[in-house]
């Protein structure tokens, strides 16, 4: 099915950004089907395409994709309201997978879009290819267990349902025509048995009297009461006979439905036949750690919202730590110790944060003052400080943990403080520190609930957006919105509330780092520094990626 190409055509979200209008959908042009394989931006996913696709593009079509589907989940976790649900996907599918309509081209024919109708015709048919091809790729990743398939169902389904709600009823109709959907099933019900029914079926459907003449003029549907299980169990359509009739108000419930049913059966088909995949060999390894993804990415390489910053500055920076670094700080100040994992954890994620080298070493020994002298650092822990910057050793510039595999890899044992705090502390023991970091007492137990469920990362967000209202609403990655997207590491944590709360509006300290963290020499006069909730950004610095799979191996001392 997918065949790696030596060329392919490229495709780039921001050629795509300034056809996504505000209210597109709404545009009063008259609905068109473009030409080529994609007259439509709704797609059945019936066909499995067979054109040539690069191994780059099958995992980065796939993994956006998932990007969209998890945004689904997070709100549906979150239970929050449809319109609410629509703003925030809409706003993950621009950045990771646009689909523009069919208005876009009318718009650009009768020149009212300042483009040429085929660029424009281009940029839709890559969309919808990417939308394609993204489909088939998770649904081979996600056909492979049971929990896999039922999670990919329920999220592909929502998915469809938004977009369909979303189309316009000359489009959907005329898709619908095209797709000739359930041709047998869907019978209109003619305007003599309409009539018979007519109280009936305002009786079924809620209306009150005054709405007959509504239902009078409302296209009815009559369809076998199978189709519409949720319809019926609802008690919002009339059924006689084995038929169910269904307003066209309730036609997406029905259309919906019929989707579900079929992709269901297709998954179940797909993971019949993946074991006889031809190009099994190199797709399974691929198709697996598409599937790993679902916890998030596993690396970092974003610049810190701190720039570069110095020993000094941790403690005033604890505020916008997340609770698992929170932990592991709090242990460090009160032991003066830290165990081999949370060392690792906590160094890498520091130096993520902006500690170059030199202000590292400042840092830990500070930290290890009350328990050993310079000497005795200097033999149990320098040579680890320095490993982790890539200069022992391998001499790899370790990235710091994701929450992935944080919540997955080194279970910490009896004594040790790394972890997340979400997956590995007890309730009783999350609870309090919960109310501790200013969770109101009111949300506690639906934090306690998502990490009962083992929705860790969606309790870290929700932590985030529940005692940091001012980092939600800011000018930053959540886009002035109160849903924002799922915390996924913990430096992306950090960023998000330094530049929600305190980078954008401070004041810049005077103890400034650059070049790579050498001092300026500037002295800490106390009334140039800044006040809590109140830095500003200072030099910018960069983590690099090199190699996120460090476990510590090259270190000296592995105490435990």
């Amino acid at each position: 099915m997918f065949r790696q190409a030596t060329s392919s055509n490229s495709y780039s979200n921001s050629n795509t950004a300034a056809l996504l209008l505000p209210g597109d959908a709404s545009v009063a042009a008259s609905s068109i089907a473009l030409p080529g394989p994609y007259p439509y931006r709704l797609n059945l996913y019936r066909t499995p395409p067979s054109a040539e696709l690069t191994l780059h593009e099958f995992e980065t079509f796939a993994l956006d994709r998932l990007q969209l589907l998890k945004a689904l989940e997070s709100c549906l976790l979150r239970n929050k309201k449809d319109d609410e649900t629509k703003d925030y996907v809409d706003r993950i599918a621009k950045k990771y997978l646009p689909l523009g309509s069919n208005h876009l081209a009318n718009a650009a024919k009768s020149g009212a879009y300042g483009q040429s109708p085929h660029s424009v015709f281009t940029i839709l048919d890559q969309e919808r290819r990417k939308d394609h091809f993204s489909h088939f790729i998770l649904r081979l990743a996600y056909c492979r267990s049971h929990d896999l398939r039922n999670w990919f169902l329920k999220h592909e389904t929502l998915l469809f349902r938004m977009r369909l709600k979303a189309e316009d009823k000359d489009t959907r109709d005329a898709w619908l025509k095209r797709e000739k959907f359930a041709a047998s099933a869907l019978e209109i019900v003619a305007a003599d048995e309409k009539a018979s029914l007519l109280r009936d079926l305002a009786v079924a459907s809620g209306a009150a009297a005054s709405d007959d003449e509504v239902l009078r003029h409302e296209t009815i549907y009559k369809v076998p009461f199978e189709i519409v299980p949720d319809l019926v169990a609802k008690r919002r359509v009339l059924v006689r006979c084995g038929y169910a009739y269904v307003p066209e108000r309730e036609h997406t419930a029905l259309i919906v439905n019929q989707f579900r049913d079929m992709l269901k059966a297709d998954l179940e088909a797909t993971a019949r036949a993946l074991p006889t995949l031809d190009e099994g060999d190199r797709l399974i390894p691929i198709l697996t750690s598409i599937g790993n993804q679902y916890l998030g990415p596993s690396g970092w390489n974003e610049t810190s919202a701190a720039g570069v910053i110095k020993a000094d500055d941790v403690e005033k920076l604890v505020q916008h730590f997340p609770l698992c670094m929170r932990n592991l700080h709090a242990h460090l100040r009160a032991d003066s110790h830290l165990k081999h994992g949370g060392r690792l954890q906590y160094g890498l994620f520091l130096k993520g944060i902006g500690l170059p080298l030199e202000e590292a070493l400042v840092f830990w020994r500070r930290a290890f003052a009350k328990k050993m002298d310079d000497s005795t650092f200097n033999k149990n822990h320098l040579y680890n400080v320095r490993y982790n910057y890539g200069l022992e050793g391998q001499k790899k510039d370790w990235s710091p943990y994701a929450c992935m595999k944080i919540i997955t890899q080194n279970q910490p044992g009896s004594g040790d403080n790394h972890g997340c705090p979400y997956r590995h502390f007890s309730p009783d023991l999350l609870k309090s520190q919960l109310v501790a970091a200013g969770v109101p007492d009111t949300n506690v137990d639906e934090i306690l609930t998502l990490s009962r469920n083992q929705h860790y990362t969606i309790a870290c967000t929700r932590v985030f957006e529940l005692t940091k209202p001012k980092a939600v609403k800011a000018e930053n990655d959540t886009n002035q919105k109160e849903v924002m997207e799922t915390i996924t590491h913990p430096n992306m944590y950090f960023n998000l509330s330094y530049r929600g709360t305190a980078g954008k509006y401070g004041r810049k300290p005077a103890n400034n780092l650059e070049n790579g963290g050498q001092a300026d020499g500037s002295e800490n006069d106390a009334s140039t520094q800044p006040m809590e909730g109140d830095l500003a950004p200072l030099a910018t610095r960069t983590t690099t990626t090199t190699n996120d799979d460090y476990d510590g191996a090259g270190g000296m001392l592995v105490d435990r």
